[in-house]
């Protein structure tokens, strides 16, 4: 019998005899109480099987037939009577009463007014497009009264270029010394240099008559600035003798009178 010291919990082999004594473990010198032996009981020696009876199954039998009905064979449909349609007969003429034509005549009545609107939008139409070429025509005779500009818009632009050129060229001259129009923008230059930017952007325009404004303009700063030069000279002989205008004066007023030709010519007449 083997048995497990409950202390040190080591594997102690004993006899059999010795079942029920209390020992010392050889181990922890611990007591141990060798437990009785259990008596193992034999399983007894399974028999054999009852044998169960099987019944055996009956043998089948032949069905039974199901008896069959036959339909009955359809006979002829019943032909349905066709009632025949009334031929139509002539529309019944209810005759006017008689008025001051010939007798027996068979007078048309006009049919009544209908409640939708006609549409009446060819009238529309025709006004429309003889608007649109009154208009056209308008427009044609506008412009041809008007006549070419062709000659002014150059004449305009040569004008306009030359006074913005002009502007940067020698005006004065100090000995060897030259001093533009502009003068750094503190000189009257500045107005002139405007008027030539309006002067083109009117001829990019077409507004030629405004061209007036600005070629005059332009005419009357290089006017003052030329007097106020003329009254500095005289008073001082010094002056004359140091200070001349140089040749960007004459192009300025070259410039300003083609701006001015430009409003005033008249326009060619267009062929």
């Amino acid at each position: 019998m083997n048995i497990h010291c409950p202390s040190c919990h080591q594997l102690l082999a004993t006899h059999d005899s010795m079942a029920g004594q209390t020992v010392a473990c050889p181990h922890c010198s611990q007591a141990i109480q060798i437990p009785l032996a259990t008596p193992v009981t034999p399983l007894a020696a399974p028999g054999p099987a009852a044998a169960t009876p099987i019944t055996p199954l009956a043998a089948p039998g032949p069905a039974a037939a199901t008896p069959v009905t036959p339909l009955a064979a359809p006979g002829p449909a019943a032909a349905t009577p066709v009632t025949p349609l009334a031929a139509p007969g002539p529309a019944a003429v209810t005759p006017l009463p008689p008025g001051p034509g010939p007798s027996g005549a068979t007078r048309v009545s006009p049919l009544p007014p209908s409640p939708f609107p006609i549409a009446t939008d060819r009238p529309t139409r025709r006004r429309s497009s003889s608007r649109r070429s009154t208009r056209r025509t308008t427009r044609y005779s506008t412009q041809a009264e008007k006549g070419d500009d062709s000659t002014n818009r150059l004449l305009g632009i040569c004008g306009s270029l030359i006074l913005f050129v002009g502007v940067f060229c020698p005006f004065f001259s100090i000995g060897r010394l030259t001093m533009d129009y502009f003068q750094d923008g503190a000189g009257d230059g500045v107005i002139v240099l405007i008027l030539a930017v309006v002067s083109f952007i009117c001829v990019l325009s077409g507004a030629l008559k405004a061209l007036w404004f600005t070629g005059i303009g332009s005419m009357g700063v290089l006017l003052f600035t030329v007097i106020h030069y003329q009254m500095k000279v005289s008073e001082s002989r010094m002056l004359s003798a140091v200070i001349s205008i140089d040749w960007g004066c004459p192009l300025l007023f070259v410039g300003a009178a083609l701006v001015i030709a430009a409003a005033a010519k008249p326009m060619a007449p267009r062929q």
